[in-house]
């Protein structure tokens, strides 16, 4: 460590009890939980050193604390702004007492500093901060994501699905894709084309001669600003999105949509679960994908992926058959299930209008004995194919 930084260093430690010794007293000043104002003049006794050196300590910690919401000036007297910032004051006196820092961990992974941010943020976003506080974001985010779309069956008819992967930083599903590494220089179209070939073969494990772009969906750069749920900073994010089509191996949970480290889980979502931002499983999506979404005309974009197995969440009891079957399958079941039952109830109306041809009978009883031997296996024909045609179509 130099002298210099060493001597700062022992300066700032030296001078944290002093600072600690006004914010114990802005703690302490309270009746029952209304915080009590104490006059500056007091504040400035509990500083060591000749006046005008108290004075400025006083007012560099003042004008700290007042940027933060915590103090609220009262004629000649501070006080607490609230109960909840005299807690904070008492905290942060603990600290500043032993001149500790309190949050000592350079990698930061518990993301204290992230939880932090976000309170600040969040106020200086606020409508009523429009004139009062600069609100230019603070970071910047350049994001290429992918359109993978298939048909499933969701509902009980075939829906338009697009594929989504899950971010386990942001708890979030978004768009397949990826955002450049920070402090890359801007690439423009091609750039980013290429970047979208390389998460395609990433995220789904195919080669380049397995898919295309879509040449004729290009459009321009979106941004959109909004908090980070990562960093908790406000960021504006620039979006480019790519459509991918021709798709040629089936896409398979257990391969191209496996769930492995740093990719997965995946899932097909509707798009009436986008514009809501979460799924019929109330799994959580995105922000972003619905603005990026809601300007493409989606029912012109081709299908990506023909054949693909839908990776979803099982769904309630009352909502999976929706998951599994469309109207026309349980017409057809409804249908056969009738034509099984039939040669039962011939039988049944013969005896109910006391009909006493022995014929009828004998037709009722063989229909009786074919429809049982028929009636289990017919069944589980078009259950089983009801759930391997689940992408088909």
């Amino acid at each position: 460590m130099s002298d210099n930084r060493r001597t700062t260093l022992e300066s700032v430690k030296a001078l944290s009890p002093n600072v600690a010794a006004v914010v114990s007293a802005l703690y302490s000043s309270k009746r029952g939980k209304v915080p009590l104002s104490v006059p500056i003049m007091e504040l400035i006794s509990h500083i060591a050193g000749d006046g005008e050196f108290r004075r400025g300590v006083l007012h560099g910690a003042l004008a700290t604390l007042y940027a933060m919401g915590v103090v609220r000036f009262d004629g000649d007297g501070v006080a607490a702004s609230s109960r909840d910032s005299g807690f904070f004051l008492g905290s942060l006196s603990k600290f500043l007492h032993k001149s500790v820092a309190a949050i000592d961990d350079p990698l930061d992974e518990k993301g204290d500093f992230a939880e932090l941010t976000l309170v600040f943020e969040t106020a200086r976003g606020r409508k009523d901060q429009e004139v009062a506080v600069d609100q230019e974001p603070l970071h910047h985010r350049h994001v290429v994501n992918l359109i993978i779309k298939s048909r499933m069956k969701r509902d009980w008819q075939y829906k338009d699905v697009y594929l989504h992967e899950y971010n386990a930083d942001w708890k979030q599903y978004h768009l397949i894709g990826r955002a450049l590494a920070e402090g890359s220089p801007a690439a423009g179209l091609e750039g980013d084309r290429q970047f979208a070939h390389s998460i395609v073969q990433d995220s789904l494990r195919i080669r380049e001669t397995q898919y295309e772009l879509d040449p004729s969906i290009n459009p321009p750069v979106k941004c959109l600003k909004h908090i980070s749920d990562t960093s908790g900073a406000y960021t504006e994010y620039s979006y480019r999105v790519f459509v991918v089509k021709n798709i040629d191996p089936r896409l398979s949970a257990n391969s191209h949509l496996k769930e492995e480290k740093g990719h997965g889980p995946y899932r097909w979502f509707a798009w009436d679960e986008i514009q809501d931002c979460r799924s019929a499983q109330s799994e959580p999506i995105i922000f972003s994908t619905p603005d990026l979404m809601k300007d493409l005309d989606l029912d012109s974009i081709r299908i990506s992926a023909r054949a693909a197995e839908d990776v979803g969440q099982p769904a309630s009891i009352l909502k999976e058959p929706g998951y599994r079957f469309t109207k026309r399958q349980l017409g057809t079941v409804a249908a056969l299930l009738a034509i099984l039952l039939s040669p039962q109830m011939l039988y049944w109306l013969a005896r109910l209008i006391q009909i006493s041809d022995p014929t009828l009978y004998r037709v009722a009883a063989w229909g009786q004995i074919v429809s049982g031997v028929l009636a289990v296996p017919s069944l589980l024909v078009v259950v089983v194919r009801a759930f391997l045609s689940a992408s088909e179509d």
